[in-house]
């Protein structure tokens, strides 16, 4: 990452639902390793019972897991557990002031495990849930003052999903995709007035031999109502389309 952007991603509030690096690593002998951390969503900012510190902790649900600069993978890795990191800014007993929690420049949707082919292999193991997604989006956007409580209309809970057969049910937003998503993002002007940016998720099935990204059944996920303009809302799809590897 270049310094600047490292700059910029540790001095943003880090809320929850984000989706973070963070270098305090629970693993003792990996504290002193340079190229080693985890990658994962908070999920709750609170104080933790395990730490005798007063201070705010996240708590964080790892999706990725390094060390030495490599991927771990396999019965050693965090993939699944919690971290608890204290919040950036949270002062020691020592008086060393904490900042080791950061923000990633693009949200992961897919959670790599061992593959069938062997050691150094790797394999999606699972996926992040549209909840997880929508949630790391907004916490980011947020934290960057593109977002404000006005504008982001967030989760789309009655989106539905067009299938051959007509209008099927949607998503469960808390289960796991069924495979790879792709996102495709879109600037509307409002029936009354101001714009929507909307996020429409492609997902195809990895448990089909020839599987194909299907256009019409494709799901509206996230959608953002701004009064900043088509080039307030322009500034949003572009941080989006960033953020999701668009």
């Amino acid at each position: 990452m270049p310094q600047l952007a490292l700059v910029i991603a540790t001095l943003l509030t880090i809320r929850k639902g984000a989706f973070v690096r963070s270098w305090n690593s629970p693993y003792p002998e990996r504290r002193t390793q340079e190229h080693s951390w985890v990658e994962g969503i908070v999920e709750d900012i609170r104080p933790n019972d395990m730490f005798p510190s007063t201070c705010d902790h996240y708590v964080i649900r790892v999706t990725a897991d390094y060390c030495e600069g490599r991927r771990v993978v396999g019965e050693n890795s965090l993939v699944g557990q919690y971290v608890y990191p204290p919040v950036n800014g949270a002062e020691s007993t020592t008086g060393r002031v904490a900042d080791g929690v950061e923000y990633l420049d693009e949200i992961d949707s897919t959670i790599w495990g061992e593959s069938p082919q062997g050691e150094g292999y790797m394999a999606p193991a699972g996926y992040l849930t549209v909840r997880q997604i929508v949630s790391a989006l907004s916490a980011r956007l947020s934290a960057e003052d593109l977002i404000d409580e006005y504008d982001a209309l967030g989760l789309a809970y009655k989106y539905e999903r067009r299938g051959p057969d007509g209008l099927e049910p949607a998503l469960d937003a808390d289960a796991a995709l069924p495979g790879q998503p792709r996102f495709e993002v879109s600037v509307n002007e409002g029936g009354s007035e101001g714009h929507y940016v909307q996020v429409r998720m492609l997902v195809r099935d990895d448990s089909k031999a020839n599987y194909e990204y299907n256009p019409d059944a494709s799901e509206i996920i996230y959608t953002v109502k701004t009064f900043t303009g088509f080039e307030g809302a322009f500034r949003i799809a572009k941080r989006i389309n960033q953020l999701l590897g668009c």
